[in-house]
């Protein structure tokens, strides 16, 4: 994995495999023409694909957000510099448990959900949580 600074400048090319650059802290985000692996992966397979960790992609309108990009669910901070205990990023809360919920041949209902119940709890450990949970989640024996 090719990993640089600033966790931006390689963060999109691991969903998209272009190279994009953009500043925190501005109205761009990853722009929203360009398909991300789990889309392409619900459209051509079917698939379920679920996300923890650090979004930082763009979040000023709900389809820049993972949930808009394919992801079921996510559960992690969407923008940068967070504090893994408090979950805090400049003075503001940034750790979220959001949804995306199919409805029929509608449009999808998204719910974006403040985890305040994990403040004080490591991120790492609610994370791994949380991965572990829709691991088993799938079954299938083993």
């Amino acid at each position: 994995v090719y990993l640089c600074p600033p966790c931006w400048l390689g963060r999109h090319v691991i969903h998209t495999g272009i190279y994009m650059p953009f500043r925190q802290g501005t109205p761009l985000r990853l722009n929203l023409s360009y398909s991300l692996l789990p889309q392409y992966l619900r459209r051509c397979c079917n698939y379920s694909s679920h996300m923890v960790g650090k979004w930082h992609l763009g979040q000023n309108v709900l389809a820049a957000l993972p949930t808009g990009r394919g992801f079921e669910t996510y559960l992690g901070y969407w923008s940068g510099a967070e504090d893994y205990v408090t979950h805090d990023t400049l003075g503001a809360y940034d750790f979220n448990d959001d949804a995306r919920h199919e409805a029929g041949s509608a449009a999808a209902e998204v719910t974006l959900r403040p985890a305040v119940e994990l403040n004080g709890t490591y991120s790492t450990a609610a994370m791994t949580a949380r991965a572990v949970r829709v691991i088993e989640g799938f079954g299938g024996g083993g």
